[in-house]
């Protein structure tokens, strides 16, 4: 496994289309609309950094390294990040069955051999495929950065930072590493490029200590540094509050246990946004953009991953049939409005883009099935084309070649299109530390 020198984390917005791109949800180009719209009103958290504990191991994995490196320079930052995230999924499965993290399935089969586990960065002792990509340092650190709990390149913790981990962890950023001491064990363990720790064992009393810390509802204690950090976007919050703003409209939302987001549901945000005012002005028309893009977005994902299923399929055929079943959803969109979004200046596409989208939705809004298919398709090849790669789906003499097939992608019924979520902008992230923080435990 290299050293961290080579390594630099993803930047925010390579993370942000890399979580965009499952599926079919990117073959379009859509990342390039709904990422900027999100960032508009959350600046910090991305679609999978979500869980508060994460950061909090984040930020220890940060630091530790540092504290590492400082005794040892050939020391990897990587892989003492690695080895800390290994052994905090560990015991929080271990100690206090809390089941919500990256890795579990790999850490649960392994405790369930034997409470004796093996930090190391080797493939057969990660708890991912690639921790590095998929764990933590790949899905976190940039998060945690843009919040104002990492600095610097390399990402060391802030001081708000090793005052969160104080108050969990009293004197791990600058108490005695005694040999028996908890900061002094864990230095230990990093410090060697393979370590055996028995959970049930020697290893016992410093995994409850770090059962507690870790315990997976937050503490009244922290909670004002993570709403600060987290939930507000820190110091540098690129939002001018409205991320802010729009947090204290999500906790109304909190008790409702089957809320989900859906471009309703952001228009009722942007409604009770709009009653309070000019104050809120900025955040209305953010959300109001957020709603019209999210219906037509949702209408363009679904109809594209349908044609994927349509292999072999004459494309007036296919036209006809879509023509039939989303008629209704191609007013209820309101293609028109989404056109005169392109330009937002938040929104940021270059021109060629802009008119990929205009045909597309012009063929829309004049409920031309065969022209939003060859839109489509067309707007997937010149995609694939930047990406460097060959287009998923062609027309051969008016019949459709798919190449990245999806034969399970039948059309859902137009109320349920119209209503889909397919892309977050942030919301649900944003949400879900929320609630994570809206009934701390003592302490």
């Amino acid at each position: 496994m290299p050293g961290a020198a080579g390594l630099r984390e993803p930047f925010l917005s390579a993370l942000d289309s890399r979580a965009a791109v499952k599926g079919s949800r990117d073959a379009l180009g859509a990342g390039r609309i709904w990422i900027p719209l999100g960032r508009r009103v959350v600046g910090n958290v991305n679609t999978v950094a979500r869980s508060v504990r994460d950061y909090t191991t984040t930020m220890l994995g940060y630091l530790l390294a540092e504290q590492v490196i400082a005794r040892d320079p050939s020391a990897s930052r990587l892989d003492v990040f690695l080895k800390t995230e290994q052994l905090i999924a560990y015991v929080r499965v271990a100690i206090n069955g809390d089941v919500a993290l990256r890795g579990t399935e790999r850490v649960q089969a392994n405790l369930a051999a034997s409470p004796r586990i093996t930090l190391s960065t080797h493939p057969r002792h990660q708890i991912l495929a690639s921790q590095r990509i998929y764990g933590l340092w790949g899905y976190y650190t940039g998060a945690t950065r843009s919040s104002g709990l990492l600095m610097g390149e390399p990402p060391i913790p802030t001081e708000a930072a090793i005052q969160a981990l104080e108050r969990i962890l009293p004197g791990i950023s600058t108490g005695a590493a005694t040999r028996d001491g908890l900061r002094g064990q864990l230095l230990g363990l990093m410090r060697r490029e393979s370590a055996v720790v028995d959970l049930k064992g020697t290893f016992a009393p410093a995994a409850h200590l770090l059962g507690r810390a870790f315990q997976p509802r937050i503490r009244s204690s922290e909670v004002p540094l993570y709403t600060h950090h987290l939930l507000h976007g820190g110091d540098a919050d690129s939002t001018d509050g409205r991320q802010r703003q729009l947090v204290d409209l999500l906790r109304d939302t909190l008790p409702i246990k089957d809320f989900s987001f859906s471009p309703a549901a952001v228009g009722q945000l942007a409604a009770r946004s709009k009653r309070l005012g000019p104050s809120h002005a900025d955040l209305t028309d953010a959300l109001l953009c957020i709603e019209r893009a999210a219906a037509n977005l949702a209408l363009t994902q679904a109809i594209f991953r349908n044609l994927l299923a349509q292999d072999g399929v004459s494309i007036h055929r296919h036209a006809d049939m879509l023509g039939r079943h989303c008629g209704a959803a191609f007013a209820a969109a309101k293609p028109q409005e989404f056109i005169d979004l392109l330009g937002h200046p938040s929104v940021d596409l270059t021109q060629p883009e802009i008119a990929r989208w205009t045909g597309i939705l012009q063929a829309m809004a004049s409920s031309d099935s065969a022209g939003i298919i060859r839109a489509m398709v067309q707007a997937n090849a010149a995609v694939m084309a930047e990406r460097g790669g060959a287009p998923w789906i062609t027309i051969e003499r008016g019949v459709l070649r798919v190449a990245m097939r999806d034969d399970h992608a039948a059309l859902p019924p137009v109320q349920e299109i119209v209503q889909s979520w397919p892309f977050t902008f942030f919301l649900d992230s944003l949400r879900d530390v929320a609630q994570q923080l809206e009934h701390p435990t003592r302490g």
